[in-house]
């Protein structure tokens, strides 16, 4: 068997959770059609509507795009996250984000301050 694709990742999860294709769109807000068109390969989906999907099923965007990420495997011990989990590495990256930030804009005043000390000995 050949490598998975984004529809047989997004079949398998929705079996594995029982559902049916009208199920999952229901869920989704998406046709059955439309979820059926997505797992057979007949339609790329939007990104907004491959984002409801993963987000119904439990399922990482990355996984079912088909990227591995060892990092999320590491912390969560799988490809497939539940939404709990996929908000709790969403708040760890925004908090992360938010420190690396912090860090630059004091590194930014650190530069400017010896900039201006150096400045100020030069006109002297």
């Amino acid at each position: 068997m050949g490598p998975k694709t984004i529809g047989t990742r997004i079949r398998d999860a929705r079996k594995t959770k029982g559902w049916s294709q009208t199920t999952l769109g229901t869920r989704c807000g998406l046709s059955k059609s439309t979820i059926s068109d997505i797992e057979r390969g007949k339609s790329d989906p939007r990104i907004s509507q491959l984002s409801a999907i993963c987000l119904c099923l439990g399922l990482d965007l990355n996984y079912v795009c088909g990227f591995e990420i060892p990092e999320l495997s590491v912390a969560f011990g799988a490809n497939v996250m539940t939404a709990d989990q996929w908000q709790k590495f969403l708040s760890l990256k925004l908090e992360f984000k938010s420190k690396v930030h912090r860090e630059i804009t004091f590194l930014g005043q650190v530069q400017d301050s010896e900039i201006e000390a150096v400045r100020r000995k030069s006109s002297k």
